[in-house]
């Protein structure tokens, strides 16, 4: 953030608090995902579009699974931010595990808008689409954009970028 130096900063399920793995959930089972086929994926993302289900099934092809031991480290610890610089907007999945309800006080005290998608898992903005742009409403303004795709007068760090 230091060298960016943007206005305002959108914050989309951040992992800013690993719960202690529950029983019968750590490491292996999260690599087991990489086996995860298309009916799982949609189990878990109900609302996401078939594309996004077909690019979820086609990503742990290149995901190394010998990765998933290294939050580890993490787990229970509080990463949450002391404040808000610039001033944030936190987007929390609804249902999610990643920051539950009852840690999402200290971010309202420390100055962060906190703002939770219904029905979105963890990667929001393929979860639920139409969520993860309704939670943006008031919080992003409209500039002149121009044809080179940067707001005018602006650089291209004050850009919103999803890979849709």
């Amino acid at each position: 953030m230091d060298r960016l130096k943007p206005h305002r900063a959108v914050y989309s399920d951040p992992a800013w608090h690993l719960a202690s793995a529950e029983p019968g959930f750590g490491p292996e089972v999260l690599a087991g995902f990489k086996s995860a086929d298309k009916e799982r994926i949609r189990a878990m993302n109900p609302l996401r579009e078939e594309a996004d289900v077909d690019v979820e099934a086609a990503t742990p092809a290149v995901w190394d699974e010998a990765t998933a031991p290294s939050p580890a480290p993490l787990l229970g610890r509080d990463l949450l931010p002391a404040a808000p610089a610039p001033p944030s907007l936190v987007r929390l999945a609804d249902p999610g595990f990643l920051i539950p309800p009852e840690r999402t006080a200290p971010l309202t005290e420390r100055g962060s808008e906190v703002r939770s998608v219904a029905g979105a898992g963890h990667t929001i903005h393929r979860d639920h689409f139409e969520g993860f742009m309704a939670s943006l409403e008031g919080w992003i303004q409209a500039r002149p954009v121009l044809s080179g795709g940067c707001p005018a007068g602006r650089p291209a760090r004050y850009l919103l970028a999803t890979d849709r």
